[in-house]
């Protein structure tokens, strides 16, 4: 495709190779300019983009998009229990847009060991609970057993943080004990095994939170009610005597046998005959629980086995979590999941969690638009200078050209379009180094930062091509329209006085 008149000339002006000129330094100046401005404008949205995904990427990862809990929770380090409801988790799912929902519950405890003590928030979950996020934060170790056996507790195992076990001088595969306060005259024990160490570098998590299976806090929290049969055959040789016992709600509850009699006194169990013994474990406002002791009599002495060893507690959770798809996406799912929850429940953004960490990320944006305006006006003013100078320095050319007819339109457009490729050619530097520079960090990690203060050991980047695509756009626009404005010296150039200039 042949150039136009004014595209030749300026393409001839661009190719003409005169060290003397003084705009010849001028004009690298400012495509140096336009280069480093580039380059400052990629590293500043790539790090804020790393710093915001990091950041919120961790707390998603400790507490999910969205919290749903019951009305009375103040969204504390302490779950009230609800009824586990699979109809709830059916509902939520449904939702266009919803990833993953999974039960949780968070009881604060007390860490001990032989070397130390700290107070901390267990946090409860299970098999179905989204783990991807705490296999990437470990750094010794692994996940506790998740598996659950039938009416039994599972493996005690937990995971703590760096900075609780070197506290705790806790190794993994060592014992620790785990004190569930309950209330001043209720506190439960458990001891468990290290089976790993995680790492987020975010002190409010870091500090306090540790990882177990939801059924220890559902059995030692007091959130329904357990029966127990204990057949006693060593009180009275030859005479097992049965008695009920019950735990749980305060030691507030009701005890009947199945035939509806009371089960608060003790008695004897016919000797040789086979029985199944089933209590019945009441409370106000809880559900009940069911409990069974089988009795088989061999050579004239008993044997039992018993079923439903757990209590009503293992129907109760501290709420549900919601994970969704996409992020930015989250202020239009609110709506719909309010709509698929019952009255009693209170949905939680983790934006209401952690609003500070929110604030501070949102601020972030604002820094990324002073740093974007500040580094096009730097261009605009150093191309404005470099254009002025080369139309000053070409003011005979330009006097020649009038007085062969050359309109005020073309010679305008030959120093547009002179401006055009020296701002294309700052552009190309500066996406090169820019992209360069934020690789090699993401790859290497070289410039580190405190994680006291930032939340991360190392800058984070997270490259938006389509976004960095649109700044450069916007850049090599509105430095182009501007331009218009130097080169209109063009046409107050009166020939004659131009050609007798040396």
């Amino acid at each position: 495709m042949p150039l136009s008149l004014s595209g030749f000339l300026a393409k001839r002006m661009i190719r003409v190779k005169d060290n003397n000129r003084i705009s010849k330094p001028i004009v690298r100046i400012a495509t140096a300019g336009v280069a480093v401005g580039m380059i400052l404008m990629i590293l500043a949205l790539s790090i804020v983009k790393g710093f915001q995904q990091e950041v919120r990427n961790k707390v998603i990862g400790f507490g999910g998009h969205f919290q749903v809990v019951s009305n009375g929770d103040n969204a504390a380090n302490e779950s009230v229990p609800l009824v586990y409801d699979q109809k709830i988790i059916s509902s939520l799912e449904k939702i266009p847009g919803v990833k993953k929902v999974s039960v949780f519950g968070q009881k604060p405890a007390i860490a001990e060991t032989k070397k130390g003590i700290a107070g901390v928030v267990a946090k409860g979950i299970t098999a179905q609970y989204d783990t991807t996020y705490l296999h990437q934060i470990l750094t010794q170790g692994r996940l506790p057993n998740m598996q659950l056996p039938d009416d039994t507790l599972p493996k005690a195992e937990i995971i703590l943080s760096e900075f609780l076990a070197n506290r705790l001088a806790l190794q993994v595969g060592e014992k620790m004990a785990l004190y569930i306060v309950n209330g001043e005259d209720d506190i439960q024990q458990q001891t468990f095994t290290l089976s790993g160490i995680y790492k987020t570098d975010l002190e409010d998590y870091d500090e306090k939170f540790v990882f177990c299976h939801l059924a220890f806090l559902q059995q030692y929290s007091g959130w329904g009610v357990q029966g127990q049969i204990v057949i006693d055959t060593v009180s009275v040789p030859g005479i097992p005597i049965v008695q009920a016992v019950a735990f749980g709600n305060k030691n507030e509850f009701n005890l009947r046998w199945l035939n509806g009699e009371s089960a608060k006194d003790p008695f004897l169990l016919t000797q040789g005959k086979d029985t199944t013994l089933t209590l019945i474990t009441s409370a106000t406002n809880m559900l009940s629980d069911t409990t069974q002791a089988h009795v088989v009599w061999e050579n004239n002495r008993p044997k039992w086995t018993y079923s439903n060893l757990r209590g009503s507690e293992k129907n109760y959770i501290g709420g549900y979590e919601i994970q969704v798809d996409d992020y930015e996406k989250l202020t239009l799912l609110i709506d719909p999941i309010w709509e698929a929850l019952p009255y009693d429940l209170f949905l939680i953004p983790l934006t209401d969690r952690n609003p500070e960490i929110f604030s501070w990320l949102e601020m972030l944006d604002i820094n990324v638009i002073i740093i974007i305006v500040l580094m096009v006006v730097l261009s605009i003013v150093n191309m404005t200078s470099a254009l002025l100078i080369l139309i000053l320095e070409r003011q005979r050319f330009i006097g020649i050209l009038k007085t062969l007819g050359a309109a005020n339109r073309m010679l305008l457009k030959v120093f547009l379009y002179q401006a055009i490729w020296i701002i294309g050619i700052g552009l190309l530097v500066g996406n090169a180094l820019g992209f360069g520079i934020a690789y090699v960090q993401m790859k290497t990690g070289w410039v580190t930062l405190d994680p006291a203060n930032y939340y991360v050991s190392k800058v984070p980047i997270q490259l938006d091509f389509e976004l960095i695509g649109i700044i450069n756009l916007i850049t090599i626009g509105i430095c182009a329209l501007v331009m218009i404005l130097p080169s209109l010296y063009v046409s107050t150039i009166q020939p004659a006085t131009a050609i007798k200039k040396d």
